[in-house]
């Protein structure tokens, strides 16, 4: 049998759904480089990407804990989906990328959530910060479904965690990248 792939423009689905609803944005969560490159490409109202942004040891740490990998394959992963990220984001403007360090965001939520609100024009409310909002979510992180969970909070175990070996194999495998990252949101 013929298979047809269907194609949506992803704007005009999200442009329904914000009119539909009547909110003044839409928030697209996803951190799939092809995705959000396709989303760029469609776009037929002004956008903002916010890249939020953790050091790489500490993705690698999380992902060692769920998925039983060891910090070499961790940091394969990691590296290879920050160079899909970079790659989709040569030609999108520096102008519509708005990068937020995870560390910022977890020590100072408000300031951070002010600072996101002034850039794309929407008015701050601190109930945004609450994981119970108002609002309607496809995916996303799973927190938002556990109960006892209300604020957000640095994770940084992996500081404690890791072994020298995993800081090692983490530098020789994607330490450069994390260092140019880490660099790249001082500026």
């Amino acid at each position: 049998a013929l298979r047809r792939r269907v194609s949506i423009n992803l704007s005009f689905l999200y442009d329904a759904a914000r009119v539909g609803l009547d909110v003044p944005i839409v928030i697209d969560s996803t951190k799939n480089a092809g995705y959000l490159k396709g989303v760029w490409l469609e776009r037929t109202a002004p956008m903002t990407f916010v890249v939020l942004r953790r050091d790489g040891r500490a993705v690698c740490h999380s992902r060692m804990r769920r998925e039983g990998v060891t910090m070499r394959e961790a940091a394969r992963m990691w590296l290879v989906e920050q160079m899909k990220q970079i790659t989709a984001m040569t030609t999108i403007p520096r102008s519509a990328i708005y990068l937020m360090r995870y560390e910022d965001l977890a020590r100072n939520p408000g300031d951070e959530l002010r600072r996101l609100c002034r850039r794309i024009g929407v008015q701050y409310d601190p109930l945004m910060l609450s994981f119970r909002y108002d609002r309607h979510n496809l995916g996303g992180n799973p927190m938002r479904f556990r109960s006892g969970e209300q604020v957000i909070q640095l994770d940084e175990r992996w500081r404690e965690q890791l072994t020298s070996r995993d800081h090692r194999d983490f530098d020789r495998v994607a330490g450069w990248l994390n260092r140019r990252l880490q660099q790249d949101m001082s500026r």
